[in-house]
């Protein structure tokens, strides 16, 4: 999980958690645009899943959320 950002779902309000596999590790990542998707890997294979923005909203945690407010201010 990132400690900088998480994403939410917009209709249901939940955070999104990775499925617990235990085959499969997945976590979520974000692209430079400010898209989100997650990434699930078994260690022979990886697959980068884009999640619906238009379902899921990125969160920015407080210390991250200040760092961008700094940098808007330059």
């Amino acid at each position: 999980m990132s400690r900088l950002f998480y994403a939410v779902n917009r209709e249901t309000g939940e955070r999104w958690q990775p499925t617990r596999d235990s085959e499969w590790e997945e976590y979520l990542v974000m692209y430079d645009s400010g898209y989100i998707a997650t990434v699930e890997s078994n260690g022979w294979e990886t697959s980068v899943i884009p999640l619906c923005s238009k379902t899921w909203k990125v969160v920015f945690n407080e210390g991250m959320q200040n760092k961008i407010d700094k940098s808007g201010e330059s």
